[in-house]
């Protein structure tokens, strides 16, 4: 007996995950984000925060991406538009988004 899931809608999920990411890709502007080398301050963190939501984001779609529209859409980049083709690319994206926002983070604060 198979253990298959049915894709949910999630779209108030989904919305959801959006709009912190939208936010959170907004805000260091607001703060006055700088090109160059990561400096100290607020901008800083808000952007290294955002490198980590989207590693979450793929991270947790590799697990959920029954729950919600924008989860199957994340996996589907990962079928369709990566090298090797296939769902495990989300856990490596996961990995390197998380890492590279913490890296980020540490310099920022």
């Amino acid at each position: 007996m198979k253990n298959e899931r049915t894709n949910e809608p999630g779209i108030a999920l989904g919305l959801f995950v959006i709009s912190v990411l939208v936010v959170f890709g907004v805000l260091p502007f607001f703060y006055g984000i700088e090109t160059g080398p990561i400096k100290k301050g607020p901008a800083s963190i808000l952007l290294a925060v955002y490198i980590q939501s989207w590693g979450l984001v793929f991270w947790i779609s590799y697990y959920f991406s029954h729950k919600s529209f924008f989860f199957r859409g994340v996996i589907w980049v990962c079928e369709e538009l990566s090298w090797p083709k296939s769902r495990f690319m989300a856990l490596l994206y996961g990995i390197m988004g998380l890492g590279m926002g913490t890296v980020a983070l540490i310099k920022a604060i």
